[in-house]
């Protein structure tokens, strides 16, 4: 019934809709993508319908999960990996960085920087270098979709001799040639939250899985059932896909039910129009999960104007500054907060002590808390 935005999707926004006073705070959704971008092809080829359910992985979500697209390829699967610490316990057993040992000189990747949580991400890499005296620059793509601008700058930085890059994919596959490029030059790559690189033997973010547990739980604790659908970025993501899997496999058994979860590509105009379609095609419909809190915004939006939103919760991902003030004024119900300020600062902290010669295990898990408008919930 859904199928995905291509990357050239043009939401149908009725007249007098909320989400046209909204294009000042959120400029991230009002743009064209990219059409020219293989993925998008794939993606209208693909189909929107529950590929999670269908009992067939493709080679993608293979990877996606932690798999191998290739038998010499290594992918962490950050969820699962043995070798792993919460960033509190690193604390405690190496405590607090010292000054470097010399005057690194770090870049870091990001997906795009018109994305509110990008943005946070990078304001706490820029802010820890500097405490740390040390220098970062940034790159990013050029839209949510710019995976091949995001390669062409992966393969510049590696040609500039820094001495890490940290690294946010827009999907676990974008960047294959430029991460083997890297690891011929010996440039040393940290993986920083969501999508996964191969090969890559350092990722700093939450437990993707968790974060959709934490936001099944709440929902089973808050309502007795009901329909509920899914608004989700790349299915070519491995944080994405963990987090509806951690969402869906903690409502089995439950009196919840799984209505419709099409890809929204973290764009609010788009999630805006499928959660409008989705709430005239499901009278029964409770709640809304989306996979970032740029979509949840969006639904929210959809619901408030179907007159619908005290009957139908929303509950994103992410914690940037609008969810948030949202949930404090009785907008969106909650998000999972995954601090992403604070992941920039975590993945500073962690680059400079693998530089020094410290020896850090391979993932590094950052915070993360459900967020109401009472508070913490878990």
């Amino acid at each position: 019934m859904f199928s995905p935005a291509p990357a050239n999707a043009q939401a149908k926004i009725p007249p007098g809709s909320p989400v046209h006073s909204m294009s000042a705070r959120y400029p991230i959704v009002f743009r064209e993508l990219i059409t020219i971008l293989v993925l998008a092809c794939m993606l209208v080829l693909a189909g929107c319908e529950r590929s999670a359910q269908s009992g067939a992985e493709s080679s993608i979500e293979k990877v996606s999960e932690g798999g191998n697209s290739s038998s010499t390829e290594r992918r962490l699967a950050p969820d699962t990996e043995g070798n792993s610490i919460d960033y509190a316990d690193l604390l405690k057993s190496m405590g607090n960085t010292s000054k470097p040992s010399k005057n690194y000189k770090l870049a870091a990747l990001l997906k795009f920087l018109g994305n509110p949580y990008c943005q946070l991400v990078m304001d706490g890499m820029f802010a820890k270098a500097k405490e740390l005296g040390i220098t970062i620059d940034f790159q990013a793509g050029a839209s949510e979709s710019d995976q091949a601008g995001q390669y062409s700058a992966l393969e510049s930085m590696i040609d500039r001799d820094y001495d890490a890059i940290l690294v946010s994919p827009i999907t676990d596959l974008n960047l294959e040639s430029a991460v083997a490029k890297a690891k011929r030059k010996k440039v040393v790559l940290i993986n920083v939250d969501s999508a996964i690189l191969s090969e890559v033997f350092y990722y700093v973010g939450p437990n993707q899985y968790e974060n959709g547990k934490r936001a099944a739980n709440y929902l089973i604790e808050k309502l007795p059932g009901g329909e509920v659908a899914i608004l989700k970025g790349l299915d070519e993501d491995y944080g994405v896909n963990r987090r509806v899997r951690g969402f869906t496999e903690t409502l089995e058994g439950s009196s919840f039910r799984i209505t419709a979860d099409p890809q929204c590509a973290s764009d609010l105009q788009v999630a805006f129009q499928y959660a409008s379609e989705i709430i005239e095609g499901y009278p029964g419909l409770v709640c809304i999960y989306c996979t970032s809190d740029v979509m949840a915004l969006g639904a929210f939006q959809a619901v408030k104007f179907a007159g619908r939103s005290d009957r139908v919760i929303v509950i994103g991902r992410d914690g940037i500054p609008d969810a948030l003030e949202s949930i404090r004024t009785g907008g969106l119900n909650s998000t999972v907060n995954t601090f992403p300020l604070e992941i920039g600062k975590i993945a500073v902290d962690v680059a400079v002590r693998i530089l020094d010669g410290k020896k850090v295990p391979t993932v590094v898990r950052t915070f993360q808390s459900l967020v109401t408008a009472y508070g913490p919930a878990n």
